[in-house]
């Protein structure tokens, strides 16, 4: 579907999609095509900070303290304790990654939410921002498929 998608030179797509997906065959599709990626991660992948290389749980819950994070409030969303990382995650090379608390950080707690991005330019809230489209995009398929029974219907070819 990426790499069938029809996109002019001077049009910037961002690819949106949640942690099923993220993996470096749909990155490097994505990257094919000149495409940025804004998606969910599983907070088990791993990242390398100061030549040490631990899982975004483990360096959360370990390293991390409330001063290291910036609270980032965006529109209708409300606000977000933020750390953003630069740098390898897992297979990719370089990534920005913002491991995310909603409203409040609990002290040497997992990250509640954790967003990788491909467009290192980016700031935290327009990243935020962008992502939610696909959390809206999610509640319309539940829509389909819960209250119009889309999930019921199966097709087949002659």
């Amino acid at each position: 579907m990426i790499e069938a998608f029809p996109a002019t030179q001077d049009e910037q797509v961002y690819v949106l999609m949640d942690s099923w997906y993220t993996s470096e065959k749909v990155i490097n599709a994505c990257n094919r095509k000149g495409f940025h990626v804004i998606a969910a991660v599983k907070t088990n992948r791993l990242i390398c900070v100061s030549g040490v290389t631990i899982s975004m749980a483990d360096f959360a819950v370990q390293y991390l303290r409330k001063s290291d994070l910036r609270s980032v409030t965006v529109d209708s969303q409300g606000t977000y304790w933020v750390y953003e990382y630069e740098g390898p995650l897992s297979e990719m090379e370089n990534v920005k990654a913002l491991l995310s608390w909603k409203d409040e950080y609990a002290e040497s707690s997992k990250p509640q939410v954790c967003l990788l991005c491909t467009d290192l330019s980016l700031d935290l809230v327009t990243i935020q921002r962008y992502y939610h489209v696909r959390w809206n995009i999610e509640t319309g398929y539940r829509y389909f498929k819960e209250l119009l029974g889309f999930d019921h219907y199966q097709l087949l070819s002659f």
